[in-house]
């Protein structure tokens, strides 16, 4: 009987360890329903006065920021974002500087027009919140799926021997892709057993490669600095052979 995790299968290729690196695609759009949420929140908010007017002129403070709907928003907020966390087998890695600078600016340009034209008009527009408000939704979806789609860094290639076995390979290239990778949701996508996932998890461990910690009740596996250089410049090495 052959143990888990040790036989020794062709090596997997570069096309299939690239795709692993790439965070499953039902995790980015969970992501965008959250934010999707959380932007539609933010717009029913800031355009409170225009929703009175549409419904009647209202008298008084904004129907949509009396203190039951500001809690009634940050309920709904924080449902859909505890949801998406429980559903989700995977958490992104930090998107890149440029990203996050990118992204402030257009935020901070739109929070900047908004309060110039509060000052001066004394009320928001939505000829000018609802484009500002589309903008800067478009930012955070764009950077979202720039960050999904980002390869690994370019570097040099090297031979990893241990990442000749199709499974230690198969499982690093997963966890380079991520910041952490729940181990029910990794033993799915690979498609094998748990004794199997915890034999190859624990050879990269003991190379320094991957490790692992509980999140509740949950195991959560992530790859070291380490690791995810071994992944990186093996990809390079097979990549250049084929």
């Amino acid at each position: 009987m052959s143990t888990p995790g040790l036989n020794r299968p062709a090596p997997a290729s570069p096309a299939t360890l690239g795709a692993l690196t790439r965070r499953p695609a039902r995790d980015l759009l969970i992501e965008l329903g959250e934010y999707v949420v959380f932007v539609a929140m933010a717009l029913l908010m800031i355009s409170q006065r225009d929703l009175q007017d549409a419904w009647g002129g209202v008298d008084g403070p904004g129907v949509f920021v009396t203190p039951l709907a500001l809690l009634t928003a940050a309920i709904l907020i924080t449902v859909t974002s505890i949801a998406g966390r429980r559903i989700r087998t995977t958490e992104p890695v930090q998107p890149a500087p440029l990203e996050v600078f990118a992204l402030s600016a257009v935020t901070f340009v739109f929070i900047a027009l908004l309060g110039a034209q509060l000052l001066r008009d004394g009320h928001l527009s939505w000829q000018l919140y609802v484009p500002a408000m589309l903008a800067t939704a478009a930012s955070g979806i764009a950077l979202k799926v720039l960050s999904w789609r980002r390869p690994l860094p370019r570097t040099d290639s090297h031979h990893y021997p241990i990442l000749d076995d199709d499974g230690p390979a198969r499982v690093l290239a997963a966890l380079a892709g991520v910041r952490s990778y729940r181990a029910s949701g990794l033993q799915d996508r690979l498609d094998v057993d748990q004794p199997t996932l915890i034999a190859w998890h624990q050879r990269l461990v003991d190379a320094g490669y991957a490790t692992s910690h509980l999140r509740g009740t949950q195991p959560w596996l992530n790859a070291t600095d380490l690791g995810r250089t071994a992944i990186a410049e093996h990809l390079a090495a097979i990549t250049t052979r084929s």
